[in-house]
């Protein structure tokens, strides 16, 4: 277990958890409380999970925000550490999908061809309409030496 990260995991969930009263209620969050207090298997928009963990936090303490707000401090913590956590692949794993990737950083795998574009059938004018998909073979070099280039490019 690499102490660095946990360590800035544990930092974002403490932050997160000190500040949480220091705002008001965004309205997602009214939603879920106001859902929560009439819980169903499944809404129009979401299933049962998001209320149903607002209104457990607001039975343990109705009107606190900062009790609200814990679940998705320790959900933001666990992301920091999974992600922190994470080694390379391992040496050999193949193949890999390259989305957007610049020539480059797509110059350290091998084996790469264009299986797709990025298309939302509108001609919406953003950054990701006309990104290319790439499927490649796996990296030039062994992943425990592409990694430290590659690792945040995600």
């Amino acid at each position: 277990m690499n102490r660095i990260v946990v360590s800035i995991a544990a930092g974002v969930t403490t932050v997160l958890v000190v500040f949480a009263g220091g705002y008001g209620y965004h309205r997602d969050e009214l939603y879920f409380l106001a859902a929560g207090r009439h819980l169903a298997w499944a809404y129009a928009d979401q299933g049962p999970f998001t209320p149903l963990v607002a209104r457990a936090m607001s039975e343990i303490a109705p009107d606190s925000l900062t009790v609200l707000r814990i679940p998705s401090a320790l959900a933001a913590g666990a992301t920091v550490y999974a992600y922190g956590d994470w080694g390379p692949p391992p040496n050999g794993s193949a193949p890999v999908v390259a989305v957007g990737l610049p020539l480059a950083d797509l110059a350290r795998l091998r084996g790469c061809r264009v299986v797709a574009r990025i298309d939302d059938g509108l001609g919406t004018d953003n950054d990701e309409q006309g990104t290319h998909v790439d499927v490649c073979r796996g990296p030039v070099r062994p992943w425990s030496q592409e990694w430290p280039a590659l690792r945040h490019l995600g």
